[in-house]
């Protein structure tokens, strides 16, 4: 089944984007505590014209593990990954406006989910902030952060990555004997 598929969600709450318009859809996410549904409203914007907003990257994740949340006082289907991401995300009293693809674009519609595309750059590029998220922290991504903080003690310089199995190791190239792995 394909993530669209499985996510399908009722289109009564978007509103029609015109093509030939440059528009997106921003969501503002309500304040909550963690144990409170998560709520949000979407509303149409000329990309030209956008209030201040956060984009948000993440892995869209396992799409039969769909979670609910409204949209417009509207139940609406959402990845866990995409779920975890906004309950983090989410303050516990003022609004945060974001870009989320998973929920601005209409995924049902192809022509949208096209044109949409040939936006994001400018989407991710207008964005005050771009939010990067992988997920829950497990041990792989705790070992990942671990590698990353050895790599920023490390002396400044271009690194090459060098294939050592089933690691990357990253060499200086001006100081070939220090490695980091």
């Amino acid at each position: 089944m394909s993530r669209t598929a499985s996510l399908q969600n009722c289109g009564a709450i978007y509103q029609s984007l015109p093509l030939k318009e440059q528009q997106i859809r921003l969501i503002t996410l309500q304040p909550g505590l963690s144990n409170e549904q998560i709520r949000c409203e979407l509303a149409v914007s000329d990309i030209f014209a956008l209030p201040s907003y956060e984009a948000l990257s993440y892995v869209w994740g396992d799409p039969q593990k769909a979670q609910h949340i409204k949209v417009n006082d509207r139940s609406f289907r959402i990845g866990k990954n995409l779920h975890d991401a906004l309950l983090r995300l989410r303050w516990v009293t003022r609004v945060r406006r974001l870009w989320i693809d998973a929920i601005c674009i209409d995924q049902m519609n192809l022509q949208e989910r096209n044109h949409q595309v040939t936006l994001m750059q400018r989407i991710y590029m207008g964005a005050v902030e771009v939010i990067v998220w992988l997920g829950e922290e497990d041990s792989v991504s705790r070992m990942a952060m671990h590698v990353l903080d050895r790599l920023s003690q490390q002396p400044r310089g271009p690194l090459m990555p060098t294939s050592t199995g089933l690691r990357e190791r990253y060499v200086d190239k001006d100081n070939l004997g220090d490695t980091c792995t």
